[in-house]
């Protein structure tokens, strides 16, 4: 079966995509280049389609455990860091 989305749904996909691959860049930049950032840094370029695509197929109300791999999904539910 062949499930057909909007084009608002695509832009919603390619626009959360954008976000976090561009922070996920700027982040690693500031990690190897400036040490701005201590410790480990596991970066989630690459993995930017799941949390898009999670949100699409869950429900809002759906709970989720995620790993410190994942935080944009979290993100991508609603939390917003401060």
């Amino acid at each position: 079966m062949v499930t057909k989305f909007s084009k608002e749904t695509y832009l919603y996909w390619y626009e959360l995509m954008q976000l976090i691959r561009q922070f996920e860049l700027m982040a690693e930049e500031k990690y190897k280049m400036e040490g701005k950032i201590r410790g480990f840094f596991h970066s989630y370029v690459g993995q930017e389609a799941i949390a898009a695509g999670c949100m699409t197929a869950t429900r809002p109300d759906d709970i989720f455990i995620t790993s410190y791999r994942d935080p944009w999904i979290g993100y991508s539910k609603g939390c917003f860091g401060r």
